[in-house]
């Protein structure tokens, strides 16, 4: 799992709204060791096209060690019978100078009763340079549990590039409040492995901390946030935070 993908750690928490949702968000990182900041600027909007199903999109600019990238995306979900929701997305980059230049993934989820939801995915991204080309395959198997205004989860990642191999996983604790709000804490922990400039496999230990929420302002208005970090082994330690703005229709 590249690193990126740790601002993955704790998804925006609340149930499906029954409207269409716009979201405008921004990222600011730091990194030590002398490295240049990380940056993101995100427009993605959700779409419920009938009962449990929906569609989304998103475009995001992205700055890492002074490159910058475009990311396009677009997603949907639906069920299949009462208990399974089946769910696929596909993005590509335009650019790809850091980011995959495309990548897929397919997840299903099922409801076991008694407030436990059981998933699994996997995803396959394919990174061209002028060195060199990788096809990384991540795949997760998660478990949540809902109580009351809480939910629980654990994931856990086994990744695979060029042959190698490694292991990740996280955990996360939500609150909710109100229609939608949100206030949760997060937890990742394990191996990254990926292709640098030549083929060089690449593997760190990573630790990392996350503070997510999301607050209303009206029926139609809410921000959503993030603090966290993440140690990225002996490279380097990355701090930053998230603020965006969501809108109903």
């Amino acid at each position: 799992m590249r690193p990126a993908l740790a601002l993955l750690l704790l998804a925006s928490g609340a149930a499906p709204a029954a409207a269409a949702e716009l979201e405008l968000a921004y990222t600011e990182e730091f990194l030590t060791n002398g490295y240049a900041n990380w940056r993101t600027l995100g427009l993605g909007a959700a779409w419920p096209v009938g009962e449990r199903t929906s569609i989304g999109a998103a475009v995001r600019e992205l700055q890492r060690f002074d490159l910058n990238d475009v990311d396009l995306g677009a997603s949907a979900s639906g069920p299949l019978g009462e208990r399974l929701v089946l769910g696929g997305e596909a993005a590509a980059s335009p650019t790809h100078r850091f980011m995959p230049v495309a990548s897929a993934a397919a997840q299903m989820q099922v409801d076991a009763g008694a407030g436990f939801v059981a998933s699994t995915g996997v995803r396959w991204s394919r990174y061209v340079s002028e060195a060199a080309s990788s096809n990384p395959v991540i795949l997760r198997l998660g478990l949540e549990q809902y109580w009351g205004p809480f939910r629980a989860s654990w994931t856990g990642f086994l990744t695979t590039v060029a042959g190698a191999w490694s292991a990740s996983q996280r955990a996360s604790l939500d609150f909710f409040y109100g229609e939608r709000g949100r206030v949760g804490v997060g937890l990742n922990m394990g191996r990254e492995l990926e292709s640098v400039a030549g083929g060089v496999l690449v593997v760190t230990d990573v630790l990392g901390a996350v503070v997510a929420g999301r607050q209303d302002v009206d029926a139609d208005w809410s921000f959503v946030w993030e603090v966290g970090a993440q140690r990225q082994g002996q490279l380097y330690t990355r701090t930053g935070a998230r603020l965006g703005i969501r809108r109903r229709f």
